[in-house]
């Protein structure tokens, strides 16, 4: 019996926008946006740029423009830098023009939290009693209703009461499920996180070169969680033009538009869980001494949008047994309220609840779940392929005796795919030991494929030639291997769904 032919289809891992300058931000592609963007590019997600002042009609971030708030009662001065931070959060992007922002379909709600008088001026003229009302209103849902805070700036010496007002908004916003507030370190070459971005509340940003190097104006030290590129950086800039800018003010927007499309996927994590992901799977750059994990020159290291994202979407996992017998079996994705399920042929599943029946009663095959999740701003599909009734082809893997490792002679891996170790607590490990003659003793070589358990109610091993066959038991791994590489380990499997036994035979290309 020959095993089945899918037809698969592949997906483009990279999107790239269309807009005319993209070729000069060298700084994303640098955090894994193209990637990112194949999921996710922020629709949906509101940021406020909190600052002096954000250029409302530059053609690059008009469309996304919501209404914002200004409580200072003080003529416009001047917008530079605050129209600069939000390009790098969310310029729109794919529409032809100019730059793409990282978040370049989320909305961008301006804050004016002060003003600069004089153009071109580190002056920023703010009270308490602003920044205070500023931070009340992106908390609050009926009014700004904010996802994400960005504050390019530094006020100084710390205030109770806006310290209060922060950690109000990490707490109540987003209907209760908090604010993510992303702030930078500041541009003094200092072991000195500024003032909002050292709170524990707050994401503290530094800001790093194109080689992912601390930047040299970068602040750091205790209070930086993460970094973003910072140097050389192609942002928007009033009226309608487009400049190249430094400073920790740009990383900031860029770590939180990557917060924005965390959001999309994940919708109702928490501001700490939003972190979590971005360090645990932040690139450690720089060459720097990471003591778990974090390091004072760029905390948990640059940002990388790619490997975020790909981490929260391996959240969906399908759940359920891998055989299908005559019975019925519930499939379900933890946490995940709004799935619609379907299934290949010889299933039939509810779409609403995941229960799914067999319609094969002997000879079987393999056959598909699919779930498609609506996290409320995008559409995840996943996939899991699943055993019908009894299952009977014979499969064959090359191993490699000077690595240990097995890799599938047809085209795609029977059962089911390989999974990483530390994803299933029961597994079934296939390998050989790698000196000839000697079982006993003999260090172990990590094998492919790994197998669950589920499903398997009894396990045949012959050896060719015959020999002693190594039966290790480590955890919840059972691992089998033949004394002899040049050898043969045939493994039957005997499923629950019948008597019929699915065979491996492993043997060295």
């Amino acid at each position: 019996m020959q095993p089945p032919n899918f037809f698969r289809e592949i997906k483009s891992s990279q999107f790239t926008p269309d807009d005319v300058l993209y070729g000069d931000q060298w700084n994303l592609p640098n955090i894994g946006m193209p990637n990112a963007w194949t999921t996710s590019r922020g629709n949906g997600i509101r940021i406020a740029i909190m600052d002096v002042a954000t250029n409302l009609n530059h053609p690059d971030l008009a469309p996304n423009i919501v209404p914002g708030f200004d409580p200072t009662g003080q003529p416009i001065g001047f917008d530079t830098h605050g129209t600069q931070v939000a390009g790098v959060a969310g310029a729109r992007g794919n529409n032809t023009i100019g730059i793409a922002g990282v978040a370049f379909e989320a909305s961008i709600i301006p804050v004016r939290m002060g003003f600069t008088p004089f153009p071109n001026s580190n002056i920023l003229g703010t009270t308490d009693a602003w920044v205070i009302e500023c931070f009340n209103r992106c908390r609050d849902q009926n009014q700004l209703n904010a996802d994400i805070i960005n504050c390019s700036f530094s006020l100084g010496s710390p205030s109770s009461a806006v310290t209060n007002a922060i950690n109000s908004a990490v707490s109540n916003g987003r209907n209760g499920r908090g604010c993510v507030v992303c702030a930078a370190t500041g541009n003094n070459n200092l072991n000195s996180v500024s003032y909002p971005a050292n709170l524990p509340s707050v994401i503290g940003v530094g800001a790093t070169d194109q080689n992912g190097h601390r930047a040299p104006f970068s602040n750091w030290g205790n209070g930086i969680n993460i970094s973003a590129p910072g140097m050389n950086i192609l942002t928007t800039n009033p009226p309608n033009g487009y400049i190249f800018e430094n400073g920790t003010s740009l990383a900031s927007p860029a770590v939180a538009g990557v917060a924005a499309l965390l959001l999309t996927i994940i919708p109702n994590a928490s501001p700490s869980t939003i972190l979590s992901r971005m360090t645990s799977s932040a690139a450690r750059t720089g060459g720097y001494n990471y003591q778990n994990g974090w390091s004072p020159q760029l905390g948990a290291g640059r940002v990388n949008a790619a490997s975020v994202i790909s981490s929260a979407l391996s959240y969906f996992r399908i759940q359920g047994q891998s055989y299908l017998c005559s019975g019925q079996q519930t499939y379900f994705i933890p946490d995940a309220n709004n799935v619609t399920w379907s299934a290949g042929t010889g299933i039939t599943i509810s779409p609403n609840t995941g229960v799914a029946t067999s319609q094969v009663s002997n000879d079987g095959f393999i056959s598909t779940i699919f779930a498609s999740i609506n996290t409320g701003f995008l559409t995840i599909n996943e996939s899991r392929n699943i055993i019908i009734g009894a299952y009977h082809n014979e499969f064959f893997a090359n191993g490699y005796a000077s690595s240990g490792w097995f890799s599938w002679a047809s085209m795609y891996m029977p059962l089911f795919f390989s999974y990483n170790v530390s994803d299933l607590s029961n597994r079934i490990q296939f390998g050989y030991a790698p000196m000839i003659g000697r079982t006993t003793g003999n260090p172990w070589q990590t094998g492919q494929p790994i197998w669950p358990v589920g499903g398997v109610s009894g396990i045949q091993i012959i050896s060719q030639p015959q020999g002693w066959t190594n039966v290790q038991i480590l955890g919840d791994e059972i691992r089998f291997s033949n004394g002899d590489p040049e050898g043969l380990l045939e493994v039957r499997l005997f499923t629950s769904c019948g008597s019929t036994t699915v065979i491996l035979s492993i043997r060295r290309q």
